[in-house]
């Protein structure tokens, strides 16, 4: 070698400083591209996840029962309002810009988070609502302090969630993952410190949250700058344009999140607010389950789609057994190390609350298990474009939930497990005689409706 730097030396400086920046396709070959953006979509909904079990536990193990039910009604009244700007504008948004040439479609960020802001803030502005279906019990300072947080988290997440959709849309997704691990090394540092405070702990579960969100958001917005040229304002992006667009999507997608607030309402007035934060707690817990059947549903759902599409049932049912059977067996597994108190079990240190009563942590395990097993019949649902026969057993599967609350006058906290097991089982159930009359009925060729997006299918699971 005749002087100068070793060859490759300037190209792997040059992917670095291109992976520190958050521009994937400039860090790694092209053949490699397609692959890691899939692995860094999968971690980006991990990060997430993480940071919102980070807030739980914290939540679960520094409140007192009485506030940790009020914080159970506010969280489940955040996820109900935030999907007004998700589903009204965001999404719609979202399924506009991919149309939009590669280059173009960072451009419109700005556009689109302007957009939403107002119906951020009436979200937010309609949050402190929820104490009207506050059961007896919970402190005025508690009330007070998760609802003011909240509601700034309920301004600042929706528009978090949409810029870490859009970096993926732009083909940024190696910075969607960035912007995520921001987000939960912000809310760990903020419960690390929180765990030191002496009083006013209440601010701290949504307060890191909402820290984070905006932490993370401008850090999203920096790794946007140079993602692709400004596009001018396009009139389908307008708030109205949008939002004609997105009212089925907030039709559709209030059923789980509105069901949960009234399950909780009801489980709190019926058996007690200290009961509605044991229930709570054990729910906590169940959540990596949730994650779990999410993320492995990311990597199979489109293939589950396009068997269904195909009307290749064989195929799909393949698919669906292979998600089924790892479900099962890592929630087994989970539910054998972490449902029960023992010395294995470093939960049950760090957060003994929910093992308090025997077998609560374990129902609400086996309850999260349940539901996540109704994601692979939907998606055939979804592939086969029966929008109005998933519509109608979401519905229907809400109201045996919302139904089955009333239990809790009888086993108290377990109700809250209860309600969900028999909403996912009553939906697995119900997708499955529909899939079989969808599947015998002659193909009559595609609808021009075309695939409900991800991010909407994944909302109507929420629950």
């Amino acid at each position: 070698m005749k002087g100068g730097r070793p060859p490759g030396a300037g190209g792997f400086r040059a992917r670095l400083s291109a992976f520190v920046r958050g521009r994937w396709r400039d860090a790694v070959p092209v053949a490699t591209t397609a692959r890691r953006g899939i692995l860094a979509g999968v971690a980006d909904a991990g990060f997430t996840s993480l940071a919102s079990f980070a807030a739980g536990l914290f939540a679960i193990r520094a409140l007192d029962a009485p506030a940790l039910g009020g914080y159970a009604l506010v969280f489940t009244a955040f996820n109900l309002l935030i999907v007004l700007p998700n589903q009204l504008l965001f999404v719609p948004a979202e399924a506009a810009a991919a149309s939009f040439p590669p280059g173009e479609r960072a451009g419109v960020v700005p556009h689109t988070l302007r957009a939403g802001i107002p119906a951020a803030l009436v979200g937010a502005a309609l949050l402190p609502a929820w104490i009207l279906a506050a059961p007896r019990g919970i402190p005025a300072s508690a009330a007070t302090a998760l609802t003011v947080t909240a509601a700034l988290c309920a301004i600042i997440s929706p528009l978090q969630d949409h810029l870490r959709r859009m970096l993926h849309v732009a083909g940024r997704s190696a910075a969607a993952m960035q912007v995520s691990a921001i987000h939960l090394a912000v809310v760990v540092s903020a419960v690390a410190a929180g765990l030191h405070l002496e009083r006013h702990r209440e601010w701290v579960p949504f307060g890191a949250l909402a820290a984070a969100n905006l932490v993370s958001l401008a850090a999203g917005l920096f790794f946007l700058r140079g993602a692709g040229k400004a596009r001018r304002h396009d009139p389908g992006l307008g708030m109205r344009a949008l939002a004609r667009q997105g009212r089925w999507l907030v039709m559709a997608s209030l059923i789980g999140p509105a069901s949960a607030f009234v399950v909780a309402a009801v489980v709190g007035h019926l058996a007690g607010v200290a009961a509605l934060g044991l229930a709570e707690s054990a729910r906590v817990i169940g959540g990596p389950v949730t994650v779990l059947a999410t993320g492995l549903w990311a990597v199979l759902g489109p293939r589950s789609i396009r068997a269904a599409r195909a009307r290749m049932d064989g195929e799909a049912s393949r698919v669906a057994t292979r998600f089924h059977v790892m479900v099962m067996t890592a929630g087994g597994l989970y539910l054998a190390w972490m449902g029960f108190r023992w010395v294995l079990n470093p939960l049950a240190v760090l957060v003994p609350r929910p093992y308090v009563v025997p077998g609560l942590a374990a129902a609400a395990i086996l309850a999260a298990i349940l539901h996540g097993g109704v994601f692979a019949r939907r998606s055939e649902l979804v592939g086969l474009e029966r929008t109005r026969t998933i519509a109608r057993i979401d519905f229907m599967g809400a109201a045996v939930r919302v139904a089955l609350s009333a239990s809790a006058a009888l086993v108290g906290p377990f109700a809250l497990a209860i309600a969900m097991a028999g909403q996912a089982v009553f939906r697995r159930t119900a997708y499955r005689l529909a899939l079989r009359d969808a599947y015998r009925a002659p193909h009559a060729g595609r609808s021009d409706a075309g695939e409900a997006p991800p991010s909407v299918d994944r909302m109507a699971e929420s629950a």
